[in-house]
């Protein structure tokens, strides 16, 4: 997680530049200029890995997910 708080850098440069990703809570000209709620943040994702975390959300859907929504 960047300190900046820049949302621009912290969710897109940062990501593509080191390949890792990154969150933020975005700045506050973010927050004002868009419709970021105050309970949502931001996250960068290198194209790279958008494979890895896909795999994981199917795993994830099709298993503990579901199970942990059923009454």
């Amino acid at each position: 997680m960047a300190t900046a708080q820049a949302s621009c850098g912290d969710s897109t440069i940062i990501p593509y530049v080191t390949g890792n990703i990154n969150i933020s809570l975005g700045c506050f000209g973010c927050r004002k200029s868009t419709d970021i709620k105050p309970e949502e943040m931001l996250v960068g994702i290198p194209m790279a890995k958008i494979p890895e975390i896909v795999k994981a959300l199917e795993k994830m859907g099709a298993g503990p997910i579901p199970k942990s929504r059923t009454k």
